[in-house]
């Protein structure tokens, strides 16, 4: 959502479709984890998978810095981000030190072609305080026992995503293509 003057109208109506979900017996929503404000709100979701449990973060975020590119739909996911909005809002956002930032930005540099030099001018029209000399900085300096705390959808090499991540840095400083597409 783009400063949607009805965000709080279709936080609640995902909420009443989660509720029902609930009561149906399909997922627990985590009411301890619910974080919510005017602009944002965070809730995790869960149910049984072949007798695992699978958590789902979903954030819901009312924009109001500019945004990349146009809404995309999808038919089971609804009305979502582009991948380059979501790309400059992580690296605006990295001085937050969060670990699933950097992850996410890891998976989609290993999985998008693009140059840093456009997704930093993304970011600064998002954060006009982002600085690739600090993102360098961060990037290439995250403890990899931060790294492993991430809730990874399937195991990687701790080591390889730390020199990847030192990779970035250098193509964001540098203002470079993307050098880990394809690899």
């Amino acid at each position: 959502m783009d400063s949607d003057p009805r965000y709080a109208d279709h936080v609640q109506r995902l909420f009443a479709l989660l509720k029902e979900a609930e009561r149906g017996g399909r997922l627990l929503i985590d009411q301890e984890r619910l974080r919510r404000s005017q602009w944002h709100t965070q809730l995790w979701v869960s149910r049984e998978d072949r007798g695992e449990r699978v958590d789902l973060k979903i954030d819901l975020v009312n924009d109001t810095a500019p945004r990349v590119g146009a809404v995309e739909s999808d038919p089971v996911l609804g009305r979502s981000d582009t991948w380059q909005n979501i790309l400059a809002n992580k690296v605006a956002a990295v001085f937050r030190y969060e670990p699933k930032d950097v992850a996410d930005i890891w998976i989609i540099a290993r999985n998008r072609g693009f140059a840093w030099g456009e997704v930093i001018s993304d970011a600064l029209r998002k954060e006009g305080g982002t600085d690739p000399v600090a993102l360098h900085g961060i990037l290439r300096t995250v403890p990899r026992e931060e790294l492993a705390h991430v809730a990874w959808a399937s195991p990687v090499d701790l080591s390889g995503v730390s020199a990847d991540l030192k990779l970035i840095a250098d193509d964001i400083l540098y203002r470079r293509a993307n050098s880990l597409f394809p690899r």
